[in-house]
């Protein structure tokens, strides 16, 4: 098991897209399902074109004023806006690629370190608001949050329904414990 370091990618001079490549490639058959690629405009896009369209999101997020970029451990990464003023985090974007053994075995089996290492994360940034927004259908991304997250947090909160562009969706918000001291339990 590993211990999950969130590092926020700073700037683009300092995006591993080596990295970040990796982790498109070797979760591409999940991003085809479960990315809103009609909402972006890019239902009739080639692969590459969804790559670029990729790569193009993440050098956004970390250049936009209330976006950010995150890399987690070795193995992913973690995106959206944050309002450090208001204490909220909306979490938009996953790409889970293969650890240092090629393995995806983590998503399902380091849920709970990978809680933890979020938390610290948050709490460093001053949010204890956190919102996951995702696709509405028949996900292995949806399938992960509901049977891994969904009513197995203290953290939850309440879900919403969402018709985004006419695209279904789902936002789960979820409210970090008052204590910080809850932070770091298998909860």
């Amino acid at each position: 098991m590993a211990s999950y370091t969130f590092s926020d990618v700073s700037s683009v001079d300092n995006f591993d897209l080596t990295s970040y490549n990796r982790c498109i490639e070797s979760s591409w058959t999940s991003l085809l399902e479960a990315y809103p690629w009609e909402a972006a405009e890019l239902g009739s896009a080639t692969d590459d074109e969804k790559k670029e369209h990729l790569r193009t999101r993440a050098t956004n997020l970390i250049t936009a004023p209330d976006g950010f970029l995150c890399r987690v451990y070795t193995c992913f990464y973690m995106g959206g806006n944050i309002d450090r003023d208001e204490g909220r985090i909306t979490i938009t974007y996953l790409i889970y690629g293969t650890d240092d053994e090629g393995s995806r075995r983590y998503i399902a089996t380091d849920v709970f370190e990978m809680k933890k290492g979020f938390r610290v994360w948050a709490r460093a940034n001053n949010c204890t608001n956190i919102d996951i927004v995702y696709k509405d259908s028949a996900t292995s991304m949806r399938s992960a949050i509901q049977n891994r997250y969904e009513n197995h947090s203290a953290d939850l909160g309440t879900s919403t329904e969402l018709n985004e562009r006419g695209q279904g969706g789902k936002k789960n918000h979820y409210r970090l414990p008052t204590s910080p001291d809850a932070d770091l339990l298998d909860i």
